[in-house]
């Protein structure tokens, strides 16, 4: 029985090994299939990675050039402006090879790299070859390129569709421009593909939102019978427009299309060789357009399209470039045109773009003047600039004339070219990763240059303090200690993150608070000093310079105020409640803004001292910058300086006698030169401002102002609802910023160099 038993157990014991045995090559199957699986995916991650680089370096939209869907640039904001051109190397005219199109574009896309304020610019490109798109710069940085990749024919039929390819492609000009202002909101400037610019144009729309470029054959017209001989009628030489440069907003383009319907379309008539520069010049003569919006009257120190060539198509022969004695790119003045010398923007023709600048050696080899040669060499292939034509000056030793000029005795710290050879690295203070902004950057500098006074260090700081501007001038050797450190008896030379380093600066106001009883963010660094000497000579700034750029266009008679915008209040009103709500809870709850009133109150001194006022805000979210606005409409002394590129802003913050403040640590970037400044700076009460007078040393003779609230309950109010670490940006708040105070003042004659008293 038991045996019976036995052997009938037997099968099911095999049956189960058979399963097992079964089972094995499916579960390795399985595992293949599993590991082929991951392994695709991962390779799918680094083809999208490869696909998301590109797509970064240079966006390809595949569409029809009008009407395709886009996408926001890299750095895409409000406002923002935007470039655009026409990069066709097929059945469009066969004025441009493959090769030709790619140098061009990348020269074209450089310059303006170099020039504009916002970095990288944000440049359309409708091409029918993605391929001659660059992915660097002539300078090697990254460049922000949206590809229309569409055929020259896709566009819209025009007035010109049946003159010619060429013709029809240069009439949709404005069709792409349109096209790009409805999808982005954004002002567009059109740049033809031989075209070269060196001079920040984004400034030209604080005076007016639509510009083109006069004067294409001179003042006479030499050789023809009148500018625009091919037109049906001819206009002044001023308003002989240039079709390679131009910005236009809705309502011009609207104009634009309404003048061309009266003229050409519904009249059936043949119309004029050149399309849209034909159009403006007619324009302009008829007074449908201004003629303010002349881009030679919007930057009237600056010269465009065929000036440098005497208004012929520019050749080696022609072109007469030189350098002046501030190491500006210039051209000799023409008579009777109301341009200026230094060299805005050069436009050439195809044929004599691509015979002045082919791919073989240095595409400026043909300049005929040596300094503009080097100049050019330089803008286009050297470091990075610090801003455009009048600014940067490549080519030229900014150190002789910018430098601080201080005596050497105070000249402690001595700039130099970072060396790992001469110091040892346990001798040098340094920062490992900046934190905050500019404001905060400059206190961190300061903090380390003196800590390296006391600890007997050199001090090693990183190059992107603020960025676009770079100075080769990173390392200051400590010459009090320089080779006969005592290292056992020296304390070490920290070096640590900029948090930390701001944490330090923190302490030493807590110490400054228990001195004299209250401290707040005003830099304490004294004027002369040591510490500022050497931040002013890095950021090439003193008496008569700023940010290595000259001081003659800010006069004594300047006033400079700052009014904090941006971050702490930006926000909108609800299109459905009609609320105020801001954007995002501020990050400075503390940084609650000076009252208007204050600000008024600067404003009245102003008047009263016939000085001339320019009002720096970053956009209008502040009351007081709206406040402001109004006053610039009907004030003839005040001049609202709105959006700027920030390395402007300082240079005229710098360089102006008399300097009003806001709240926060951007002001210490503000004051970076070694003169006397009468300063106006606003305390809560009166004990605050008083105080801060007294508290100056000797040496001095400026003069200063110190604004504060005339009544108790008011410095009450706004501490209460402001100031004491209740900064929210509500619409209370914003009224009690912008609520009418009774302001008082008390002058200080600062016996001392205290930046601020």
């Amino acid at each position: 029985m038991f045996a019976c038993d036995a052997r009938a157990t037997l099968p099911a014991h095999r049956t189960q090994r058979r399963a097992r045995r079964r089972a094995l090559p499916i579960v390795l199957v399985a595992l293949c299939a599993c590991w082929l699986c991951r392994e695709r995916t991962r390779e799918r991650a680094r083809e999208s990675d490869d696909v998301a680089l590109q797509r970064k370096k240079s966006r390809v939209v595949v569409e029809p050039c009008i009407g395709g869907r886009l996408e926001a640039s890299i750095a895409d904001e409000p406002e923002s402006i935007r470039f655009a051109t026409f990069a066709f190397a097929r059945n469009a005219g066969k004025r441009w090879s493959v090769e030709s199109t790619k140098i061009a574009l990348r020269l074209m896309y450089s310059s303006l790299a170099r020039s504009q304020a916002r970095k990288p610019p944000c440049l359309h490109v409708y091409t029918d070859t993605p391929g001659v798109i660059p992915l660097k710069t002539t300078f090697g940085t990254e460049v922000d390129v949206i590809t229309h990749a569409c055929d020259s024919q896709s566009f819209p039929p025009n007035a010109y569709t049946n003159v010619g390819p060429w013709a029809a492609l240069s009439r949709a000009k404005l069709d792409a421009v349109e096209h790009l202002m409805t999808v982005f909101g954004a002002r567009v400037i059109w740049i033809d593909l031989d075209t070269l610019v060196f001079v920040d144009l984004g400034q030209t729309f604080r005076q007016s939102s639509s510009w083109v470029v006069g004067y294409q054959r001179g003042a006479h017209c030499e050789g023809i019978r009148a500018c625009f001989h091919s037109a049906h009628s001819s206009v002044r030489p001023e308003f002989d427009a240039l079709g390679d440069l131009w910005s236009l907003d809705r309502e011009t383009i609207a104009k634009v299309r309404d003048f061309e319907r009266r003229r050409i379309t519904s009249s059936a008539r043949t119309p004029p060789k050149y399309d849209l520069q034909t159009y403006y010049g007619q324009m302009l003569e008829e007074e449908m357009l201004s003629s303010d919006v002349l881009l030679h009257k919007l930057l009237s120190s600056h010269n465009f399209g065929f000036f440098c060539s005497n208004f012929m198509h520019p050749t080696v022969e022609n072109l007469e470039l030189s350098i002046d004695e501030e190491g500006n790119l210039v051209c000799p003045r023409r008579p009777d045109v109301k341009m200026g010398e230094r060299v805005g923007a050069i436009s050439f023709t195809a044929k004599t773009f691509q015979s002045m600048f082919s791919a073989d050696g240095d595409v400026f080899e043909n300049i005929a003047h040596p300094g503009a040669r080097r100049w050019l060499r330089d803008w286009f292939y050297g470091p990075i600039a610090r801003g455009s034509n009048g600014s940067a000056r490549p080519g030229v030793d900014k150190n002789v004339d910018s430098k601080p000029k201080t005596d050497h005795e105070r000249m402690v710290f001595t700039p130099m070219k970072p060396s790992s050879d001469r110091y040892d690295d346990t001798d040098i203070v340094s920062v490992k990763r900046w934190y905050g902004r500019l404001g905060n950057r400059v206190r961190i500098f300061a903090m380390m240059l003196e800590d390296a006074l006391v600890r007997g260090c050199h001090v090693r700081i990183l190059d992107d303090i603020l960025p676009g501007w770079r100075s080769e001038n990173t390392f200051f050797a400590n010459k009090q200690i320089d080779g006969v450190r005592n290292k056992r008896a020296a304390k070490k030379c920290q070096k640590l993150s900029g948090r930390r380093w701001y944490d330090t600066y923190l302490k030493s106001k807590d110490a400054l608070r228990q001195q004299n009883g209250f401290a707040d963010d005003r830099m304490s660094i004294p004027d002369g000093s040591v510490v500022t000497n050497a931040i002013s000579r890095y950021f090439e700034t003193n008496v008569t310079h700023a940010f290595g750029r000259a001081c003659e266009s800010v006069g004594d008679d300047v006033l400079a105020v700052h009014v904090r915008a941006g971050d702490i209040v930006s926000g909108s009103y609800s299109r459905w409640t009609g609320h105020f709500v801001a954007k995002e809870p501020s990050k400075h709850t503390t940084y609650g803004p000076f009252p208007t009133s204050y600000y008024a109150s600067v404003q009245s001194y102003a008047s009263e001292s016939a000085l001339q006022v320019r009002v720096f805000c970053e956009d209008l979210n502040n009351p007081t910058c709206m406040f402001f606005q109004q006053l610039a409409a009907v004030l003839p002394n005040v001049t609202m300086r709105l959006g700027r590129d920030l390395i402007s802003d300082l240079v005229e913050f710098n360089c102006a006698a008399r300097v009003a403040f806001s709240y926060g640590s951007f002001r210490d970037a503000l004051v970076l030169r070694n003169r006397p400044l009468r300063t106006h700076d606003f305390f809560f009460d009166r004990n605050e401002a008083e105080t801060t007078c007294s508290r100056a040393s000797r040496g001095s003779s400026a003069r200063h102002r110190r604004y504060f609230f005339a009544l108790k309950s008011d410095e009450i109010e706004y501490q209460k609802w402001i100031r004491r670490n209740n900064w929210r940006n509500t619409a209370r708040q914003r009224h009690l910023v912008d609520k009418h105070y009774q302001i008082g003042f008390v002058e200080c004659e600062n016996r001392g160099k205290d930046f601020f008293g």
